[in-house]
Parts: C-alpha cells; structure tokens; sequence
C-alpha cells in the first residue's frame, strides 16, 4: 500500500476511536512504530471494540464513546468470548466458505491487544502520574502458537529464499535478460527507470528491509555512525561520481539520482557486510 493511502487509511480508522487509544497511537509514533504496524493495530482494535458493542458488554453508541472503564473491568471469561467469536464467525470471504478467521490471525489480534492493554496499565502516566488503570486482563489470555521445528520452518521458507549465488543470478537476469520478455511499449519504462530499479532491488536484497520501508527510505535515514571504514572513501568517490555524471551530455536528474541511490547502497552493504551486492552496485556505477 502506497504511503499516501496508508496515511489516509488511519486517518479514517483514528476518527473512529476512543481517546486513550488515540494517545497510545501518538505515543507508539515516537517509539516509533511503523506506520504499516499501527495501521495493522486499528483495524484489530475496531474488529474489538465493534465486538463490545454488539455484545451488549458495551453501551456506547459508537467505538469512539467506549469508555476505558469497559476494558478495565473485562474478565478473562469476556476475553475467551472474543476469542470463540473470531474462532466461529462468518468468513468475510465471499469467495471462502471457512469459518472463522486464522489461528494467525488471532494471534494478531491479541498482540494487539496485549500492547494497547500494557500501554494503560503500565507505560502511560495520568495527571497522578499513575497509569490509567492495573488489571491487565490480556495477561491471562493464553495464545496458541503454531508449533514448527526449525527443520520445517527452514523447509517452508526455502523456495522463498535465494540461496548461494542464485542472489546475484537474479540481479544479472533483471539487468541483462528480463528486457527481451517485455513489448515494446513496457520496454520504454524499463529503460528509463532500469538503474533506479536496479538500486532498489539490490537494497531489498542487501539490508533485508521491507518494501513499505524502502518506499520511505531517505538519505537522513542512514546512520553514518554505524560505519567504520570506508565510509570517507565511499562519500568522496559518490561526490565525485554524481559531479562526472552531471557535467555528461547526456545526464539528466533520473540518472543523477540513481547514482546517488546506488551511493547510499553500497553504504549499507558495508553496514550489513553484503559484498556480493557491493561489488555488483560498485559495477554499475563503473560503466556510467
């Protein structure tokens, strides 16, 4: 999900909200949280508190009207119902006839809980400096986790994963053969946009950071704190190289930013050690 419209998607998920998990979200923004978890988090809260209204365990109108009170005075009995609720409710699936949600899904929905239960309990502090109540009933919620033994886990995740060189493979197929399964109208964007992509991916690949992550990404995001050596040498060669490819005839800002992104790559290879990736982006940068 693109940044904009997941900004605004938990803009319409806060307007529905009561105050206190309003300040939990404003307080899990400085941790920070990111945004694609806290959007995760509402939409586990609405589930929730739309299940306290048609209940009858809460009176309010609307989600926005539940009072704290309700959630500190829930049993472990009412905590159970929840779970047999979201165990044995309609699938939202049209197309799916199972019941219920996952044993995954549940468990998500309690994580969120259990964080918005210990930020009252415990994290946050009211007028008295005191939180705003102490009986966390998500302690005694149990969850059921799906049991795997690394063998298997290892197996599941294998076809996922590049292994061995099939990495730097995979890099070479995007840059030199992926263009001749395209058409001709698909060819034009891949050519413009081709050392962008590139850089993006070999980033994926080398710091193992998320998509939403990457997306968000920014030059102030790198702690050049964190590099030892050869960070000087990088950052002067990096100057150097986007000052040569400005003054070519044939530069423009797609490519100069390019340059720069490869740049900021290669200092994260040397932060997460990936020299196979250093030396591929350190490559490209050459034939420019």
């Amino acid at each position: 999900m693109k940044r904009e419209l997941l900004l605004e998607k938990i803009e319409e998920y806060k307007s529905l909200m009561p105050w206190f998990v309003l300040e939990y979200y404003q307080s899990k923004l400085s941790v920070p949280y990111s945004f694609t978890t806290l959007y995760e988090y509402l939409k586990e809260y609405k589930r929730f508190f739309d299940w306290l209204i048609d209940s009858g365990i809460s009176d309010a109108d609307d989600i926005a009207s539940i009072d704290i009170k309700t959630l500190e005075n829930l049993t472990k009995k009412d905590m159970e119902s929840f779970v047999l609720y979201l165990r044995e409710r309609p699938s939202l699936n049209t197309y799916s006839k199972k019941q219920g949600v996952s044993q995954t899904t549940i468990n998500r929905t309690l994580s969120a809980l259990s964080s918005l239960y210990k930020y009252l309990t415990e994290e946050v502090e009211g007028p008295d400096g005191e939180p705003y109540f102490y009986r966390n009933v998500m302690k005694k919620v149990s969850t059921k986790k799906k049991k795997e033994t690394l063998a298997a886990r290892a197996e599941n995740i294998k076809q996922k994963l590049f292994l061995g060189d099939e990495t730097m493979e995979f890099l070479d197929y995007l840059e030199n053969e992926y263009e001749f399964k395209l058409s001709n109208r698909a060819k034009s964007s891949f050519y413009k946009n081709k050392e962008r992509d590139l850089a993006i991916i070999a980033l994926l690949l080398a710091s193992g950071v998320r998509l939403s992550e990457a997306v968000n990404l920014d030059l102030k995001d790198i702690n050049l704190k964190k590099v030892i050596d050869g960070i000087g040498i990088i950052l002067f060669l990096a100057q150097l190289t986007i000052i040569g490819v400005a003054l070519k005839p044939t530069a423009n800002i797609n490519m100069i930013n390019s340059i720069a992104l490869s740049c900021m790559i290669i200092i994260i290879a040397l932060i997460t050690r990936n020299n196979k990736i250093n030396r591929y982006i350190a490559l490209e940068l050459l034939e420019l």
